[in-house]
Order: structure tokens, then sequence, then C-alpha cells
């Protein structure tokens, strides 16, 4: 519902700069049945809203770094993402995809 207002509201009407909405699926549990996701997928499909394909993995990862023994960041708008975390992340896809959307350069440092 809310992405619909934004879409409805805000930039079907030019009420601010947005170009779009797009969602994608983060805290994905590799564990839960895809028929859930599929589920969803059509009622996003149905509301004309956008869905990158792209998917951030449900991990435990983001715990463990809070731990004081841990000498690497993975969540940081600072510093960039150890390389041993970030494979299997999905952050690099996701960036990548962000990317084409928005007609960026798809060079990434991640």
């Amino acid at each position: 519902q809310f992405a619909e207002v934004v879409e409805e509201e805000l930039i079907a009407r030019h009420n601010c700069n947005l170009k779009g909405i797009y969602l994608f699926w983060n805290m994905v549990d590799k564990r839960e049945r895809t028929e859930s996701y599929e589920s969803w997928n059509r009622v996003i499909q149905k509301a004309e809203l956008h869905l990158l394909e792209s998917r951030i993995p449900d991990t435990k990862r983001y715990n463990k770094e809070l731990s004081s023994l841990k000498n690497s960041i993975f969540r940081s708008t600072l510093f960039p993402p150890d390389n041993r975390q970030i494979k299997g992340s999905g952050l690099c896809e996701l960036i990548d995809e962000l990317c084409a959307v928005t007609h960026l350069d798809t060079t990434h440092t991640l």
C-alpha cells in the first residue's frame, strides 16, 4: 500500500523528483517455499509496481559484525564490505541491477 500511495500521489502527479519505485526482496529465507514469494510477486505485478530480480538473503553475517571480536565491517555507509563477506550477500547483483535501471555506469568496486 505504501508503494502504491507513493506511486500515485508523488510520482504520477509529479509532486517530487522521483522517477519511479523499484521494489526488491530482502531478508529472503531460503527455507521458505518459493510459492509464497511468487504469490506476492503476482500481487506486486497486479499493482503495476516494478520488482527487481535481485534478492538479498536473510543472513546472520549482519549480527556477527556487532561482536567486538570481529575486525571487519559489513554494514557501513563509509567503508566497503570485507571481500570475504560480500560473497552470497546479493549486493553486487543489486548494485548492477540498480545501475542498469538508473542508466549509471555498472563498474563498481565491491
